[in-house]
């Protein structure tokens, strides 16, 4: 049985009889075994179970009420965070704080709050866990009124990826609390939140069903419920001007699905196909029930039912229809209105429904949602109006196929509708992280780089770590990557053969190029047969690169937290990437680790600015930036002689040589060598300070000592320099 230093919870093995108990998780999809499970009692535990994990090489699944659609609370062979033994709940109403462990369901909370008449607005599954819901932003049945579930969260107690025990708040760790707000589980393991309280005791229900038919008109009427005739993108609906603007209390939300059985549902309803709806009332019951009562005689329904409901029955109702054991598939998306030609596509999507838990959700959004500040936390699409979430839901995995393509087919038909992004907690595995962050993506990577530089916690909709000096390279590098292409890479090609060489590159070796540009390197390095990989910060240079070498893995990144398992390579190259690092020595060092022991690695850059011609050129450029946006690009930072083989050594790797090429960048024309130079990074960052027309004189008037009279050919001998190291076996 394995230990955990420093552990005082409980250790589950795959040989220990509760094991398939613990863990399995809410989506019967996903069966996983982990190599142990550890259920810690306090945050010190979870400190020591990460530690451990991390000294062992395993990954780390983080579960709470293991809900996670795509299956992230549990992994094959790592170890398992079950946080399901810290489910206190601790609620102080004169404060009207709730103190909730970060293992806590739903339910936990709602039990304890609802003594005092006071909630946590949060979702609408009571085995929900509190952790994941929170840390997506959290949607349910109180947001229009409260907000997200974030919107109440007040601070939050984080064990980061070293092991540290943090309380982040608007006061602590200002950047992180941000972050956790929206954020996904990326940051940390949250073993405590604190949550702000409301009253609140009932809520008044309107419950409907039509058939499909009649669908139509349920949704129009919806949509004109909870339309804003002050915003101009919303208006009311013109035949019934006199709609006024949604109260924050009423909420919309429609299941187009086939009738459940409930008890208000008549039997021969049972199975139809149709829509469901919940209108639901969270102000004074007497003022909500003259509302519903208009909104039913308006409607009209087959089946329907008007009642005032105790918050804990309705946060309960629910439960068995969705109980754990189920297999899901889900595609989400926001929407900013309801137009007609998405209502046509979601009647003919509901009318081939055949599981009868399967459904379509529109969810009505906007109320206090839309009026927190668009900065004030990680959630970046509070100005969306509806949800549509996909949930294909059934029992039988022989029916896994039919219900996966139904809700694929689905969504492809209703996503021309829809604005940008999507739901955190609404996602499957097989989407881009990046659509469930929107605007904060870059915010949230500088974020990452801070908390989990190594990207332990990478079993969710993940976050990769890039630095901000990495994000400041990602904008240089991108200026105009096809013109570097042409007129700067393809004069290196001599020192891409020594590098090459050095590595000892041929017939079959596993190749990550750094920093690997438009793939000029690792074009040549398939031409000796090698694997080629490669990874660079700047997307556009990364477009010309996968035109070049179409079948490589080539990944968006930055070189300080390289996405790639240990020993991964035979060898890592750098042409004069490690420098452009925001910290070179941490970058090596993640080369270091991705290379398999015996592994070669060599690095090159600039042999010093006064051995190079061109580095004239930079520093006739470099003299127009401000100091202070000069640190952001130092491309000499390794230069001085010895610097590179330190850093190297400091590795942990055996320096096995080093050399010099010379390469002559040669220009037909003075404006080629201009535009050359001004497509570098150092001559964004100068465009960037005193504008084009400046940097374009400076950079003409440096050019000109090496320039041919007669032909007017641009020639600058470039001496750089190559270090050689080898990985200890």
């Amino acid at each position: 049985m394995a230990s955990i230093p420093g552990f005082t919870g409980t250790l589950i093995s795959p040989r220990d009889a509760g094991y398939d108990a613990a863990r399995a998780i809410w989506n019967a999809m996903h069966d996983r075994r982990p190599a142990l499970i550890a259920q810690p009692r306090s945050a010190p535990d979870v400190a020591a179970a990460i530690r451990y994990a991390r000294a062992e090489g395993l990954l780390v699944a983080v579960r709470s009420g293991g809900h996670s659609m795509p299956g992230h609370s549990v992994c094959d062979d790592g170890l398992v965070v079950d946080l399901r033994a810290l489910n206190q709940v601790h609620v102080d109403p004169r404060a009207r704080k709730a103190t909730v462990g970060g293992g806590a369901l739903l339910g936990d909370v709602d039990r304890a709050t609802q003594e005092h008449g006071l909630v946590v607005p949060a979702g609408v599954v009571s085995h929900t866990g509190v952790a994941g819901l929170t840390l997506g932003g959290g949607v349910g049945r109180l947001m229009r009124r409260f907000g997200l579930t974030i919107d109440s969260l007040q601070a939050a107690q984080v064990v980061t990826a070293d092991g540290e025990i943090l309380r982040a708040s608007a006061n602590e760790h200002a950047d992180l609390f941000w972050a956790l707000r929206g954020g996904g589980g990326n940051f940390g393991v949250v073993t405590e939140f604190e949550f702000a309280l409301h009253e609140l005791t009932e809520l008044t229900v309107l419950a409907t069903f039509h058939p499909l038919q009649d669908a139509r008109q349920v949704i129009e009427r919806g949509r004109r419920a909870m339309a804003d005739p002050t915003d101009p993108a919303d208006p009311a609906d013109p035949a019934d001007p006199a709609d006024p603007a949604p109260r924050d209390e009423l909420l919309w939300t429609s299941f187009l699905r086939r009738a459940s059985d409930v008890p208000w549902m008549p039997p021969d309803l049972v199975g139809r196909h149709g829509i469901m709806s919940l209108v639901e009332w969270s102000g004074h019951p007497d003022e909500g029930r003259a509302i519903l009562e208009k909104l039913h005689d308006e409607l009209r329904p087959a089946a329907s039912d008007l009642s005032v409901v105790p918050f804990l029955v309705m946060q309960t109702i629910t439960d068995d229809l969705f109980a754990p054991g189920l297999r899901t598939y889900i595609k989400a998306g926001f929407a900013d209105g309801l137009p007609d030609g998405l209502i046509d596509v979601l009647l003919d999507r509901a009318a081939s429904l055949a599981s009868p838990i399967s459904q379509v959700e529109l969810l009505a959004l906007g109320g206090v949602i839309a009026r927190v500040g668009e900065q004030a936390t990680a959630f970046p699409f509070r100005q969306a109006r509806w949800l549509i979430n996909i949930p294909a839901t059934w029992r039988d995995a022989a029916d896994d196929e039919r219900e996966i393509a139904w809700a694929r087919a689905t969504y492809a038909a209703v996503k021309p509708f829809l604005s940008d992004g999507t739901y955190v907690n609404f996602m499957g595995d097989d989407e881009e992280a990046a659509g469930a962050y929107g605007r904060t993506i870059e915010r949230l990577q500088q974020v990452k780089a801070v908390y989990d530089p190594d990207n332990v916690f990478r079993l969710n909709q993940n976050i990769q770590p890039v630095t901000a000096a990495a994000q400041v390279q990602r904008g240089l590098w991108g200026t105009d990557p096809r013109a570097w292409a042409d007129l700067a890479e393809a004069h290196n090609q001599p020192l891409f053969e020594a590098v090459l060489d050095a590595a000892q590159v041929g017939p079959g070796t596993r190749l990550l190029d750094v920093g690997c540009g438009s793939g000029l390197t690792l074009v040549m390095a398939r031409e000796r047969g090698a694997i080629p990989a490669g990874l660079d910060i700047s997307p556009g240079l990364l477009e010309v690169a996968r035109e070049r070498l179409p079948d490589a893995d080539l990944r968006e990144g930055d070189m300080e937290s390289l996405p790639y398992p240990d020993a991964t390579f035979d060898a890592v190259t750098g042409v004069n990437a490690f420098q452009f690092a925001g910290d070179p020595h941490r970058a090596l060092r993640e080369a270091a680790r991705v290379t398999r022991p015996g592994g070669h690695i060599t690095a090159s850059l600039f042999a010093a600015p006064d051995r190079s011609q061109g580095t004239v050129v930079h520093e006739a450029m470099s003299a127009l930036i401000p100091p202070e946006q000069a640190a952001d690009h130092a491309p000499y930072a390794l230069s001085a002689p010895g610097h590179l083989e330190a850093a190297l050594a400091g590795a942990g790797l055996d320096l096995t040589g080093q050399g010099e090429v010379v390469c002559h960048w040669r220009y037909a024309t003075m404006d080629h060598a201009v535009q050359a130079l001004l497509c570098s990074a150092g001559g964004a960052r100068a465009v960037q300070a005193a504008g084009q027309t400046a940097v374009r004189d400076v950079t003409g008037r440096a050019l000109a000592r090496f320039q041919d009279p007669r032909t007017g050919v641009v020639t600058l001998a470039n001496t750089f320099r190559w270090v050689a190291a080898r990985r200890p076996s």
